[in-house]
């Protein structure tokens, strides 16, 4: 077996220390999916400390759990440090914010990833976090980089406009934007 695809199945903090049993003794999964199962603080811990063992990880999606908190920041950077063979990273919809973010970003920064895409949007970030954070790092630390998605920060349509130009130079593929904040600008524009 190289996948385990279990999204939208309300694992839960129980479901996933089960799971992360199973990743423990088998630590050759290739792809590991647990999108939307309300994973919270404690399941996603022993989660995150299974899958660090799975060295050959290329695809992790851990999108609409929980990744809050130091703990779990630090498992994060040791399955970044240890996992160099990462293709696809998606922490989206996680509400991560924008302390967390700068973290999770300098980390993506200081390890050598073969990451391609990368999965980012709706966590909570300011405009502010999204350009230091997000958008530059991906620029000058992720090479290998072909999709960014990080829709539904605060991103601004004019510096939107900005860095799609810059990441069209280096060939990246990148969603800044969701089609809603389009209407949520013109809102405050007219107010």
């Amino acid at each position: 077996m190289e996948a385990i695809e279990i999204g939208r199945n309300r694992l839960e903090s129980k479901g996933a220390k089960g799971l992360a049993k199973v990743i423990s003794e088998k630590k050759s999964f290739l792809r590991i999916d647990v999108q939307q199962n309300g994973i919270k603080k404690d399941g996603m811990i022993e989660l995150l400390r299974s899958i660090r063992a799975n060295l050959g990880i290329q695809e992790l999606c851990l999108n609409d759990n929980w990744i809050k908190g130091e703990d779990a920041i630090s498992l994060l950077d040791d399955i970044t440090r240890s996992c160099p063979k990462l293709k696809v990273l998606n922490l989206s919809d996680n509400n991560i914010g924008d302390e967390a973010s700068e973290k999770i970003f300098e980390m993506l920064n200081k390890h050598s990833l073969e990451l391609e895409k990368l999965f980012y949007n709706y966590n909570e970030l300011t405009k502010e976090s999204t350009k230091k954070v997000c958008l530059d790092v991906a620029l000058k630390s992720l090479p290998k980089i072909k999709l960014l998605e990080i829709e539904g920060n605060g991103i601004t349509a004019k510096l939107e406009e900005a860095y799609k130009l810059e990441f069209g130079k280096k060939g990246i593929e990148c969603k800044l934007r969701a089609e809603d904040e389009d209407e949520q600008e013109e809102d405050e524009d007219e107010a």
